[in-house]
């Protein structure tokens, strides 16, 4: 048996920026989800939704960013937490949800953010190449910005309240999406069009919420930019993984109403909302063998007790691979893949990488507004 001290020096690879999947604990009790939870059917379309009610709106100040507190929102350890907005000079605007871990053991949980706030969250914000106006390529130059701090430790899914979390930690990410829906849709009213991104952790959590965001706004389009949150099928996460996260982050109120496998497995998202909303487009960044999200699934194996927690570069790939082949007859999605073991894209990244001929920057533009880029580009 690896000793923990070995096991501990493995975690190196999540510090900081690191993304996953689910959490591991014993069942809890859930939180008042009251005016979040789910409607009945219509929701979009023809499809059940989780139902929406807008709160205030926000006062904009005209130039830079301004700390929206947010009352209700909790991070894990029980303090207040709340988001970035800046108002741009377009009427478009991007969501971006922040990255950093999955609390679901105590070695990774020694990695992940306990708290998100103005102090410490400017810092952070400022890592993420697309939330400046003066990175080159950016696609959302002077753009609306919502900057969505992540200390809840559940990709954004959570409902647990009250220490009733992992070990007592206040786990309730999917709350605090609605809280900020609440104040951000109503201010921005007379947008044309919103872009959902995220990293890591912040992409498993804006695929996990695109239906309630796209609800949220009605009639305004919501497209999907997923940067390093891979939903791989059950082959590679194994069905422990869904089991254990799905108790303990309270997923039975949480996963989209409509979609009927999700209970087996999270990778039935994807799918699930490319077949069901043709008229969005989708997209997923990705290396190939990313070393981090290769650490945070690898916890699921042997049954969710390995020794070494870390699945196979080349079994990731092929992982990629698969969900490539599986999304190719889907013509709104689109997967960007590049060589490597590096982590997220959208952190730090260079806009100007360039894979099989076409400029990350270029595939972003067309991943938001359509055009020839909009394809599978990678190995």
């Amino acid at each position: 048996m690896q000793s923990a001290k070995k096991r501990l020096a493995s975690l190196g690879l999540i510090m900081g920026l690191a993304g996953g999947l689910v959490a591991c604990g014993d069942a809890a009790t859930d939180q008042d989800i009251s005016g979040i939870g789910k409607k009945d059917p219509p929701g979009i379309g023809d499809e059940p939704g989780y139902g929406f009610t807008p709160g205030a709106g926000l006062t904009l100040q005209s130039a830079g960013w301004q700390w929206v507190d947010l009352e209700g929102a909790r991070c894990q350890d029980g303090s207040n937490t709340g988001f970035f907005v800046q108002k741009g000079s377009v009427n478009r605007l991007v969501v971006y949800f922040e990255g950093g871990g999955a609390c679901f053991n105590r070695e990774t949980c020694l990695s992940n953010p306990q708290v998100f706030d103005e102090a410490g969250g400017t810092r952070r914000r400022d890592a993420v190449t697309v939330m400046n106006d003066a990175t080159e390529g950016n696609p959302f130059q002077n753009w609306n910005k919502v900057f969505l701090g992540y200390c809840s430790g559940d990709i954004y899914s959570g409902i647990r309240d009250k220490q009733d979390g992992f070990e007592g930690r206040t786990q309730q990410g999917f709350v605090n999406v609605g809280l900020m829906l609440e104040r951000v849709v109503p201010t921005f009213t007379e947008i044309d069009d919103v872009v959902l991104t995220g990293s890591s952790a912040g992409g498993f959590g804006a695929l996990f919420n695109w239906l309630r965001v796209q609800e949220a706004f009605g009639a305004k389009e919501v497209t999907l930019v997923n940067d390093s949150g891979p939903p791989l099928s059950s082959t590679y996460v194994p069905p422990c993984f869904q089991k254990i996260s799905a108790e303990t982050w309270g997923w039975d109120k949480t996963l989209p109403p409509g979609c009927k496998d999700c209970d087996k497995t999270i990778a039935s998202i994807l799918p699930y909302y490319v077949s069901s909303f043709p008229g969005h487009r989708f997209s997923l960044m990705s290396y190939t063998q990313d070393s981090t999200i290769r650490l945070f699934f690898g916890f699921g194996l042997d049954n969710c007790m390995p020794e070494v927690p870390n699945i196979p570069a080349m079994d990731f790939a092929t992982a990629i691979d698969e969900l490539r082949d599986n999304m190719s007859v889907y013509p709104n999605f689109a997967l960007w893949t590049a060589a490597g073991t590096s982590h997220t894209f959208l952190i730090g990244g260079d806009l100007g990488l360039e894979v099989e001929g076409v400029k990350m920057s270029e595939w972003l533009e067309d991943a938001i507004d359509g055009g020839e880029y909009f394809r599978n580009v990678g190995p």
